[in-house]
């Protein structure tokens, strides 16, 4: 049996392309993602990805919508991988490249050049499609009811 692993990413879209994130870490070094990462112990996913956000790309990011959740297969072990994908709008769209290794470059694409690139995530398409179809659910439908976490 295998073990879950919960992830909180950001569908951040300018003008029709998609800000995506080049991975630095070994395993996955060059292949392009969703600003994503892991959701820390006692933290929310919604505040999960508000953070990745920032870490990932130096934006604020205001959570809009969900787009749901997407099942993955870890990169690094035995796991599987739950994506909370929601649809975030920067305050600003002033993108920074963060300091580290983990992020080699941030950048917007078009769907078309998603084919082009290394795509880390096989469920990019569909993320994109959903959100150009509108098929967006209000961020109350991620729901956390521990009541240790400000919500």
């Amino acid at each position: 049996m295998s073990d879950f692993h919960a992830v909180a990413a950001n569908l951040i879209e300018k003008n029709g392309e998609y800000l995506l994130v080049q991975e630095g870490k070994e395993a996955v070094r060059g292949e392009w993602n969703l600003p994503a990462g892991g959701v820390d112990k006692d933290e929310s996913i919604q505040d999960a990805a508000v953070r990745e956000a920032r870490e990932e790309t130096g934006l604020e990011v205001e959570l809009e919508n969900f787009m749901g959740v997407f099942v993955d297969d870890s990169d690094r072990s035995d796991s599987t991988v739950l994506v909370f994908v929601f649809h975030s709008r920067p305050q600003d769209f002033s993108v920074e490249r963060p300091k580290g290794e983990e992020i080699l470059d941030v950048k917007f694409f078009t769907p078309e050049e998603f084919s082009d690139i290394d795509v880390r995530i096989p469920f990019l398409d569909e993320a994109v499609k959903k959100f150009e179809r509108g098929d967006l659910r209000p961020l109350d439908t991620v729901v956390d009811c521990r009541e240790d976490l400000d919500q």
